[in-house]
């Protein structure tokens, strides 16, 4: 079994970002479906929530000014030079609002260079548009940046 994520761009005060969309591909062709109200879709949905955070590098799935991004539910983290940039959402997708919370090192110089560090097994894919050129694939995920 090999996870994967898909991308779908959202575009907030002139960042971009990418909706994480999980889904599990199999080797095998058998699969069967969970009724969504099972007690097995809800004990998948209790155990998504309590995935660890994980880390990965910018490399063009959003603002250039962006070095490294982690997404959870609920909210995305940009870490940018001296700042992070933590965006909350909720709602329903037809209805979602957000909030940005903007955050700074005071006295740090602009021109931090962040590191990854402890590369997890997982990697995230960006499937954006139909020109599969402009795809991301296989892009490392980390469990930590200093």
């Amino acid at each position: 079994m090999r996870n994967q994520v898909i991308g779908v761009v959202l575009r907030w005060f002139g960042i971009s970002t990418v909706l994480a969309v999980p889904f599990i591909t199999c080797a095998q062709a058998q699969t069967r479906a969970i009724a969504p109200n099972s007690p097995q879709a809800l004990a998948m949905s209790r155990s998504y929530g309590k995935l660890p955070l994980s880390f990965e590098a910018n490399r063009g799935q959003t603002d250039a000014r962006v070095q490294f991004l982690a997404r959870g539910e609920g909210f995305t983290l940009f870490l940018a030079g001296d700042q992070a940039i933590l965006k909350l959402q909720s709602g329903k997708s037809s209805e979602v609002s957000s909030t940005a919370l903007f955050m700074s090192l005071v006295g740090s110089s602009q021109n931090i260079s962040a590191s990854a560090e402890d590369r997890l097994p997982g990697h995230s894919n960006y499937l954006m548009g139909s020109d599969p050129a402009k795809w991301l694939r296989n892009l490392e995920t980390y469990r930590k940046v200093r």
